[in-house]
């Protein structure tokens, strides 16, 4: 009785704030997107394979030219981030913006989703803001980087939003289903071209598919079944339909029907089987053993033309050490191109197909054997893994989704500084509208003058470093005005000088005097006179240029680690909280099954496919890296599991939220 007096004491307040709601989270969503817009860029374009491959993509379409010239690494990677730059850029609109509007868009869609189960608009606001500033999507590795990983987050939102929207709305309008199933085919469709790996996310997909479709067909009592299986299985069809629609670009563009020749194609079927070959046992980090591709090369004619090749790109590259990891994928490739055998996507496929049929022949006839451990190969891009180091390997994704429910290494770094040559990074610049932080830089400049106290001597000099190294000429232009200090001397060669020299490096500088061609002396930009020369400086400077982008996104950084801390500090408590709470939901859905009743049932589902998500791509992940050095460990959680984070904070809030939402039902 008193719980029902205080609700009723609150619910004036609770009204009178409700009409500000809206105007708080539209604050909130300018804030999120100011942040965006002030942050710093991480411009890396020397990764020629990586991100100035995802830039140099872009512009290729943006000219007619769909992914460039041919060359071996023209289909290795998904086009879905390409796509992205391209939006930016024909919207008129900086790369800083469109990466912010698409993380409002999954923060929103992720929260409407779920609001036709949660209805309580507080709870709803709440999850928008909590998801609006996700750490991951204030992440160096993540947001910064001018690279695919940065829309990874949003769109896994987006795509469990569509399917989640879909899910919960099965039993509604036709009319109201339609576009979150469009939502979810479109989203799906796109996603699936960002990585090359997105196939952990199709387990969740296959499921709500399958349940939708049977709970149509066996307990939907509204009319219309054919279309409503039809908006069930539409996701799945975009995903088709994409997926077609791109690989008949490339055969259109190469020759060959494939969206990328690492997973499809002759390529990954043959690397696939280099995994498979016994040879001298592999490691946890050699996945392939230079004597599994001397087998192939000795069975292999076709392998066989390019084995001088191969061979020294198999020394060159781990120094005659045996290859880690998934190298070997990249070494091939190479050697086969730098032979000349893949002058073209057609004949690279032929080449590889080749291989395939003779690696094959020679597994029939027992001249290669394969590897009899019993190991389960889950892609054609890794090793196989055995049964008895599967326990280790979800042990290690256990124990980082532990450390990825407190948000670990989510920060922002002011002073990350892009790399390659400049040029090249002011024209990723100029193309996303997103600023960098360029490496640091130093000038020398001098003004003053110089001459010869003989009006026939030849006068040259040379800009030069203390280290000995003569970096410049410095031009020398003949003036009258020099002598009138020097009246006894004005017959003589007066020549001014001025010039403004850029380094990467600081370093001290001299000037390097020749009379007649021949060495006279070395001055230190300072006065100087002899017999023979008159050296005047008016002004000198040796000074380290200052990037006033680091300055003046500086506040913003902060502000956004600050953020970062709060989430991190109650990350993992309230990780803990809602396990409980799916403890306790799974406990209230299985007694009421015995009494059928199916209240949660859907919800319950929805979080256990996405905790279950969770663990499969981390796992994947603790697969994929097991080779990694010590110094490529930080790339493994904020990275390459970017998609993790998001997936642990929509467990998190939609267990809570359902928890809380169910109790107080059951209370009233």
């Amino acid at each position: 009785m008193q719980s029902l007096r205080l609700i009723s004491r609150l619910k004036p307040i609770a009204d009178k704030f409700s009409k500000y709601l809206p105007i708080v989270l539209i604050l909130m969503t300018v804030g999120r997107i100011l942040i965006g817009l002030r942050i710093p860029y991480l411009i890396l374009a020397d990764q020629f394979y990586d991100d100035r491959m995802m830039y140099e993509n872009a512009l290729n379409i943006v000219n007619g030219v769909w992914l460039g010239p041919y060359d071996a690494y023209a289909l290795t990677k998904g086009i879905g981030y390409s796509l992205f730059l391209i939006l930016a850029k024909k919207l008129c609109i900086p790369y800083s913006l469109l990466l912010a509007i698409l993380n409002v868009a999954g923060a929103y869609l992720l929260t409407k989703a779920i609001s036709e189960v949660i209805r309580d608009k507080y709870a709803c606001a709440v999850i928008y803001g909590l998801l609006l500033f996700s750490p991951i999507n204030l992440t160096m590795f993540v947001t910064q980087r001018l690279y695919r990983m940065a829309i990874i987050p949003s769109m896994v939102e987006i795509v469990f939003a569509g399917m989640i929207g879909l899910t919960l709305r099965r039993n509604c309008s036709l009319k109201k289903q339609l576009p979150w199933s469009i939502l979810a085919g479109i989203s799906l469709a796109f996603f699936w071209q960002i990585r090359e790996d997105s196939i952990w996310i199709l387990p969740f997909v296959a499921v709500l598919t399958i349940i939708n479709v049977i709970c149509i067909i066996f307990f939907c009592r509204e009319k219309a079944k054919i279309q409503r299986i039809l908006l069930a299985v539409l996701p799945v069809v975009f995903l088709l339909a994409g997926n077609l629609g791109v690989a008949a670009i490339n055969q259109h563009n190469y020759g060959v029907f494939v969206t990328n020749d690492r997973t499809d194609g002759s390529f990954g079927e043959m690397m696939s089987l280099l995994y498979r070959i016994e040879g001298e046992e592999s490691t946890e980090d050699i996945w392939i053993t230079k004597d599994v591709i001397y087998q192939a090369e000795e069975v292999s004619p076709t392998l066989q033309q390019v084995k001088p090749v191969l061979d020294r790109y198999i020394d060159d590259w781990a120094g005659g050490e045996e290859i880690k990891g998934d190298h070997y994928s990249w070494v091939i490739r190479g050697a086969v191109e730098t032979a000349g055998f893949a002058p073209d996507a057609v004949t690279a496929e032929q080449f590889y197909a080749s291989v395939v049929e003779e690696l094959h022949q020679a597994i029939d006839t027992g001249v290669l054997r394969l590897k009899d451990d019993g190991s389960i190969y889950f892609s054609s891009q890794a090793k196989g893994i055995r049964l008895q180091e599967i326990p280790g390997f979800l042990g290690d994704a256990l124990l980082n989704i532990w450390e990825i429910a407190g948000y670990t290494e989510c920060a922002l770094d002011g002073g990350a500084k892009s790399t390659g040559a400049m040029q090249d990074i002011r024209r990723i610049e100029a193309f996303t509208s997103g600023l960098g932080i360029y490496q640091d830089s130093y000038t020398v400049s001098a003004k003053g003058w110089i001459f010869a106290k003989d009006d026939d001597a030849e006068l040259t000099c040379i800009l030069s470093r203390t280290d000995g190294e003569q970096m410049q000429g410095i031009i020398l232009h003949e003036s009258g005005d020099v002598a009138e200090s020097y009246q006894s001397y004005a017959n003589a060669s007066n020549a001014r000088f001025a010039f403004e020299y850029l380094e990467q490096e600081e370093a001290s500088y001299v000037m390097d005097v020749y009379l007649d061609g021949i060495y006279y002396t070395t001055l230190n930009f300072e006065d100087y006179e002899d017999n023979n020369i008159v050296c005047h400086v008016e002004s000198f400077q040796n000074e380290r240029l200052f990037d006033y982008n680091a300055e003046y996104s500086s506040g913003m950084v902060s502000l956004a680690n600050k953020l970062n801390q709060i989430y991190q500090i109650f990350g993992k408590p309230c990780f803990v909280v809602a396990l409980l709470c799916f403890a306790v939901l799974a406990f209230w859905v299985i007694t009421g099954l015995f009494h059928k009743r199916y209240d949660y049932l859907e919800m319950w589902v929805i979080m256990t496919g996405v905790l279950l998500s969770a663990v499969l791509l981390r796992f994947g992940n603790s697969l994929f890296t097991s080779w990694f050095t010590e110094d490529m460990q930080k790339f493994i959680n904020s990275f390459y599991s970017c998609g993790v984070y998001i997936l642990i904070q929509i467990f998190k809030y939609l267990s809570i939220a359902t928890f809380l939402y169910a109790l107080m039902r059951k209370c009233k």
